[in-house]
């Protein structure tokens, strides 16, 4: 009986492999973009390890998103916007400080939808197979009034003119039944 040998990786745990090294490249951008908020000087060597590790991020991009599962996203469009955006080095220095904050929190969120979708992928190797997710109706705010059963952009009841003639004229209803009540002798 000849012997089998590995076991080759199945296409989930292929999906992981490229994911974390995703994750990896994606770790490395922050460093960049850390070197450009310090008064370090930017060599030649940084700006061509840079603009590669740019390129292997979209080489990537390009393996992990297919192999991706329904219902798992890892922030394409937002990582491919922040690298069209980083020129290089020297120009994320030459940025405005708002500008660089900016930057540095679009990388944060595509960080944590990253994490997210690794993490979603690890569980799915080990043998996890993922519910399909129900359309709820959200938790924003509109989505929330249309479940009360408002329309959105309705106006608060105590805003609208009809509201305040019924309670005008509740009000005086009342004054004049109380004092009729009075003269009449019951109150």
């Amino acid at each position: 009986m000849a012997a089998s040998g590995p076991k080759p990786p199945s296409p989930q745990e292929l999906a992981l492999a490229d994911a974390e090294h995703l994750m990896e490249l994606w770790m490395l951008t922050r460093q960049y973009f850390q070197k450009a908020n310090t008064e370090d000087p930017i060599t030649r060597e940084d700006e061509q390890q840079f603009l590669e590790m740019k390129s292997d991020i979209t080489k990537y991009q390009r393996t992990v998103t297919p192999k991706m599962p329904e219902g798992v996203s890892y922030g394409a469009e937002r990582m491919t916007d922040l690298l069209r955006q980083s020129i290089s080095i020297s120009h994320l220095r030459g940025l405005p400080k708002p500008d660089r904050v900016a930057l540095i929190i679009t990388w944060h969120s595509v960080f944590i939808q990253l994490t997210r979708a690794v993490g979603s992928l690890k569980f799915i190797s080990e043998g996890w197979i993922p519910r399909a997710q129900q359309k709820t109706g959200g938790s924003n705010i509109s989505d929330l009034k249309k479940a009360a059963g408002k329309k959105t952009g309705e106006k608060a009841a105590w805003t609208k003119p009809k509201f305040w003639v019924i309670v005008v004229f509740v009000i005086v209803g009342g004054w004049f039944a109380y004092q009729r009540l009075q003269s009449s002798g019951i109150l």
